[in-house]
């Protein structure tokens, strides 16, 4: 695993921690898998108050958007949170990278697939793990910080990718 540059992360980053509080004293610590379950939980609930159809602003998404049909995670809203991510940190599929705004329109939650594309929904979660496993990075913090309003930092899409990761990587050593 690569070390923080702390010259790269923007002052604005440093500082910034998960969205999640220790557990009380005697209640147990929460697995990895229910704190991604408790981030994108909460990540929905912004993204839908956000995009609700009575809203002023955003996308008027209705209760179809966050149907899963073919699954677990097959939603339009899932798909849309999870290429979101994976394009963050550089995921490949069979070799190139993701064009997104291909992606969201081309995917079909009635069966996982990216039809144009040629690949499904299982290929992308697949090629997603294992480029945060290459990265040395926690899918858990990744998950935390989108969350929060860290995600949403309006300089966020102005950092480079290294600089973006240096931001995960002090995350994930609680500095």
């Amino acid at each position: 695993m690569s070390t923080v540059n702390q010259h790269a992360v923007p002052d604005w980053a440093r500082d910034l921690k998960t969205p999640t509080t220790e557990p009380p004293e005697g209640l147990p610590v929460a697995s990895d898998a229910e704190r991604i379950a408790n981030a994108r939980a909460r990540h929905m609930a912004g993204f839908k108050k956000r995009n609700d159809p009575r809203a002023q602003y955003g996308f008027a998404y209705g209760p179809e958007h966050y149907k899963d049909y073919f699954g677990p995670e097959s939603s339009h809203y899932a798909v849309q949170h999870l290429t979101f991510i994976a394009e963050v940190i550089g995921t490949l599929i069979n070799g190139k990278e993701l064009p997104s705004y291909k992606m969201r329109s081309d995917y079909n939650p009635s069966n996982g697939l990216f039809e144009a594309l040629g690949f499904d929904l299982s290929q992308l979660r697949l090629a997603y793990e294992a480029r945060v496993a290459e990265l040395g990075l926690s899918e858990v913090l990744i998950e935390e910080f989108f969350s929060g309003s860290a995600g949403a930092h309006p300089d966020w899409r102005n950092l480079s990718f290294d600089q973006r990761m240096d931001i995960f990587r002090l995350q994930e050593s609680g500095k």
